[in-house]
């Protein structure tokens, strides 16, 4: 039984790996400094948390991201051990990075898909937010719905991209059911 928990703040590791700050303009036109992670920060990171390879009663709690391809990726590369998001930060909502069910709903908690198809390419377009969610100055998806946003059949035997609008821990979840 996994009962013991272990915070991975990736905000910390950002600055024990020294990665370089950035600064990004939000939607709303606010600036902040974001950590410019690439490649070599990535297997870095991954090195760090080859430790706790060898703790598989321990849930993993990936937390204060700077981008959903790092937290998918480190919630990947981590398995088969359990990892989950705390969103946004260390003392947010312990979501569980649950198996999606497949299909449409006319109420998909405002998630919103599209997916193109050309040639040997498949484009997944998702939202996470209503259209005023800009407007209103925060995300309006509510987390407490993500076990119940349904995604739509995703054709096999193409190369799939995604690119998603909104919550990084619905970006996240989402992504993970394609892989």
């Amino acid at each position: 039984m996994k009962n013991k928990k272990q915070v991975i703040d990736l905000d910390k590791i950002s600055k024990q790996l020294g990665v370089p700050m950035e600064e990004v303009t939000l939607p709303d036109g606010k600036k902040m400094a974001h950590p410019n992670w690439g490649k070599e920060h990535f297997y870095k990171a991954m090195e760090l948390l080859a430790p706790y390879r060898k703790e598989p009663d321990t849930v993993l709690l990936v937390t204060n991201s700077p981008g959903p391809w790092i937290t998918m990726g480190i919630m990947n590369g981590m398995k088969p051990l359990t990892v989950n998001y705390l969103y946004p930060r260390p003392d947010g909502v312990e979501l569980e990075m649950t198996r999606l069910k497949r299909g449409t709903q006319k109420n998909n908690y405002d998630v919103v898909f599209e997916i193109v198809e050309k040639g040997d390419k498949l484009f997944i377009n998702m939202t996470s937010d209503r259209p005023d969610a800009t407007n209103v100055g925060h995300h309006t998806f509510e987390t407490k719905n993500l076990p119940d946003v349904m995604i739509p059949q995703i054709p096999t035997g193409k190369d799939v991209f995604i690119h998603a609008k909104g919550m990084y821990c619905v970006m996240v979840c989402i992504t993970l059911n394609n892989l």
